[in-house]
């Protein structure tokens, strides 16, 4: 902002912000057999209530917001806080199955191996596998 008073000029940063923002906070893809969501009420977290309210993938979300995912595909999930509703559709990966196995090499590094089965919206499953390597010096490589 900027004001003139008898030929001076002054400048002034201002800033504007809304009160009574509710706001979902989550990743846009969720992938696992579990996740958590929070809801924020003017910055702050709060216990909203939560429902599903559309969407094809299996979910099911608890007074605390926290889901049971069943199958893969969209969630539309809403919370409603003091008057307030806002909603958020995510893109759900189920994961059916996953298993790690962690091995202390010869050199003192530590390899974690993880192999996990997504369940794809159309019902067939994409086996992935993801090795970690975390050296003595705290670096790591992931393959």
């Amino acid at each position: 902002m900027r004001c003139q008073y008898e030929g001076e000029t002054v400048e002034k940063a201002v800033t504007v912000s809304y009160d009574n923002q509710l706001t979902i906070e989550c990743a846009d893809v969720i992938r696992g057999s579990s996740a958590t969501v929070v809801a924020r009420y003017n910055g702050q977290v709060v216990a909203a209530a939560w429902t599903k309210t559309g969407g094809t993938a299996g979910v099911v979300i608890d007074a605390l917001g926290e889901m049971t995912i069943s199958s893969s595909g969209t969630a539309v999930i809403q919370a409603s806080y003091s008057g307030y509703t806002t909603t958020k559709a995510v893109e759900i990966e189920y994961v059916s199955n996953s298993s790690s196995q962690t091995v202390i090499n010869d050199d003192g590094s530590v390899t974690t191996e993880t192999e996990t089965t997504v369940v794809n919206p159309d019902g067939s499953t994409t086996t992935e596998t993801t090795s970690t390597t975390t050296n003595e010096d705290g670096s790591y490589s992931q393959t």
